[in-house]
C-alpha cells in the first residue's frame, strides 16, 4: 500500500512541475509599462524612421488603458499582453485614430526592463518589419 502511495505522489508532483512549467510565459512588461510615463525613442516601418508621429507625446498605461498626452492633446486607447507561439506580446489599439492607428497591433517583445521596451512587428501580408521602442521618462 505505500507503493502506491509514493507513486501517487510522484505522479502528482510530477504533474504540478510539467503544468507550471507549460504555463505562459508571461513578461513583466504589464508591470513596467503602468509605473510612470514613456515615450516612444523609435517607430520604423519597413526600416524607414516615422518617429515623428509620435514626438512629444507622453504615454500613461492604467489597467487597460493607454493615453497619448501632448500639451492639451490626449489620445486614449487600449493595452495588454499575451503569450502567443512562444513569443511575449504587447497588443495596442487606438482605434482609427491617425497616426496612432499605425501602433494597433500584436508587438512582439525583443528586449524588456523597468526603463525601456525593444518591440517589433512582422506583417503578415507584405512581411515588412515595423519596429517600436518606448523609454520611461
Amino acid at each position: 500500500m505505500n507503493k502506491i502511495k509514493y507513486i501517487a505522489a510522484a505522479f502528482f508532483i510530477s504533474s504540478l512541475l510539467f503544468l507550471s512549467c507549460s504555463k505562459d510565459n508571461l513578461s513583466n512588461v504589464a508591470s513596467y509599462v503602468t509605473k510612470g510615463t514613456w515615450r516612444v525613442t523609435l517607430y520604423q516601418e519597413n526600416g524607414i524612421s516615422k518617429l515623428y508621429y509620435f514626438s512629444n507625446y507622453d504615454f500613461t498605461f492604467y489597467n487597460s488603458t493607454v493615453t497619448a498626452t501632448k500639451n492639451a492633446s490626449t489620445i486614449t486607447g487600449t493595452f495588454s499582453t499575451k503569450y502567443v507561439d512562444s513569443k511575449n506580446k504587447l497588443v495596442l489599439n487606438f482605434g482609427n485614430t491617425s497616426p496612432f492607428n499605425q501602433l494597433n497591433d500584436d508587438w512582439e517583445i525583443l528586449e524588456e526592463s523597468a526603463i525601456k521596451i525593444r518591440m517589433q512587428n512582422v506583417s503578415g501580408s507584405s512581411g515588412g518589419t515595423d519596429l517600436l521602442t518606448i523609454e520611461k521618462n
